[in-house]
């Protein structure tokens, strides 16, 4: 889910919030959104998916329509941010 945005940034899923945050401010100043529209739409995306992980991972949730338990969905959504590799403290934060 989330490998497309650490390549489109061109990082490792283990980089940190300031990584992410230089790497894209760097991919912004390289490509600016009046030259090239398109990829500054795709760098747009990946920072801020990649930024609040946990975020948009609630936001998924809140506008999920099923009829899985609210567990279920929260433990699938678990093992989907472990095989992603996302940097550990995020996952065990994601309880707090």
């Amino acid at each position: 889910m989330f490998d497309v945005y650490y390549h489109t940034l061109g990082i490792s899923p283990g980089s940190s919030k300031a990584e992410i945050r230089n790497r894209y401010l760097e991919l912004v100043r390289k490509f600016p959104p009046e030259k090239n529209p398109e990829k500054f739409v795709k760098i747009q995306e990946a920072y801020d998916n990649l930024k609040d992980p946990i975020g948009i991972m609630y936001e998924m949730l809140l506008s999920l329509q099923t009829s899985d338990s609210m567990e279920q969905i929260i433990e699938e959504l678990i093992d989907e941010l472990r095989d992603e590799r996302l940097p550990t403290n995020m996952i065990i934060n994601m309880g707090k």
